[in-house]
């Protein structure tokens, strides 16, 4: 018997430089002030909706400014 082989998930893809919200800079304001990074910081923070907000916040994720998701749904601040 062949066991099975378990592929790790692929690595979110980093997100471009030149492909970042035009609120990126007050957004990594804004996670700098709160010493934590969430969809709802965001929303409030920046008076955008719920997507832009999970996009802007991938973006920090992927830039290394946050950390992962805790249990929470929010993100450490690197």
């Amino acid at each position: 018997v062949i066991p099975a082989v378990v592929l790790p998930e692929p690595a979110a893809e980093p997100v471009p430089a030149g492909d970042v919200d035009e609120l990126y800079g007050l957004a990594v304001e804004a996670v700098r002030e709160r010493g934590r990074g969430s969809v709802v910081v965001l929303q409030r923070k920046l008076g955008i909706g719920f997507t832009r907000a999970t996009k802007i916040l991938d973006q920090l994720v992927a830039h290394g400014v946050l950390g992962p998701e805790n249990a929470s749904g929010s993100h450490s601040l690197l």
